[in-house]
């Protein structure tokens, strides 16, 4: 993921750009920890004031496809499943793990999209589930701090973001995470908790659906090299509903859902051959590190977390 910020700033309530307006909900069947604050806070932000999306003049230099090459001359990336350096690499000594990602070979303009998930409850973990544009860069994204125990529900460029505290249940236990995108609006939602809703302008760049894990060392605490073991992010589902116009709302039923229990189809998913993330980032992606297994008819996609030998 290419914004960063800081641990110490993982507390922070709200980073917003421009106007913000908060409104609250209680629905009494939530349940949640003591020590959380209620999800039920979601904040209104608006991104329509200052704008910084870049424009297709702006990114010649990105590839047609996302991530298949190294765009920004610093990382490594995998060609016929061996990893390769490259010559202006210098940080291939700071990466200690393999982890995968995995995106849609087609791209979507608005809709309602929700992954069934399980993410990495590790010390400097991200566990990742975006919407994202080459040509712009522009991104709707949830991320999800192991350490911290915390979502990040965040868009870029614009650099608007909420950090909120999660029960340590959403851990152990598969929840719907969607991000709802209609034209100059993103609202996010943990199972159906409004989390958090963004007015965005000329952000209307077809994007990709990207699922994704790391370490990083700066985002949730660095890591115990030390005591590392084997992790996983698990998604059971991702579904995509349309955007209906006339109507200003999704369709009821998904347009598709895939529930893992087939192979991958190298027509509907695509294996990132690069390395992840910026120069902070412990991580480089490795097809080799997705995984798929069916159990009593339900299916499941990993994205393992390993250790380098």
């Amino acid at each position: 993921m290419k914004f960063k910020y800081s641990s110490a700033f993982l507390f922070i309530s709200i980073y917003t750009v421009g106007c913000m307006n908060l409104a609250k909900r209680e629905p009494s069947s939530v349940k949640r920890g003591e020590d959380n604050p209620p999800l039920t806070d979601y904040t209104s932000v608006n991104c329509e004031a200052k704008n910084t999306s870049r424009s297709l003049a702006n990114a010649q230099n990105f590839a047609p496809e996302p991530r298949n090459r190294d765009l920004f001359k610093n990382y490594a990336y995998f060609q016929s499943q061996n990893l390769v350096s490259e010559a202006q690499n210098s940080n291939l000594s700071e990466k200690y793990f393999y982890s995968a990602e995995v995106y849609t070979a087609r791209t979507f303009q608005y809709g309602k999209f929700v992954a069934r998930m399980k993410p990495v409850a590790s010390r400097g973990t991200v566990s990742a589930f975006f919407l994202y544009s080459t040509e712009t860069q522009e991104e709707f994204d949830i991320e999800i701090l192991g350490g911290s125990k915390t979502i990040v529900p965040v868009v870029h460029p614009c650099k608007a973001f909420k950090t909120i505290n999660m029960n340590a249940t959403y851990f152990n236990e598969f929840h719907n995470y969607s991000i709802e995108w209609r034209p100059r609006l993103v609202t996010w939602y943990m199972d159906d908790i409004k989390i958090l809703e963004v007015k965005v302008s000329d952000y209307s760049a077809a994007k990709r659906i990207m699922l994704s894990s790391n370490v990083h060392k700066k985002w949730d605490g660095d890591v115990d090299l030390t005591k590392w073991k084997e992790h996983k992010i698990s998604y059971s589902s991702l579904s995509y509903f349309p955007y209906i116009e006339n109507e200003e709302d999704f369709s009821a039923v998904p347009e598709w859902r895939d529930n893992f229990e087939n192979p991958l189809d190298p027509t509907i998913w695509v294996k990132t051959q690069a390395a992840g993330g910026s120069p902070e980032n412990y991580t480089l992606y490795n097809p080799k590190n997705v995984v798929q297994s069916v159990s009593n008819g339900v299916g499941q996609l990993d994205i393992l977390l390993t250790r380098m030998q």
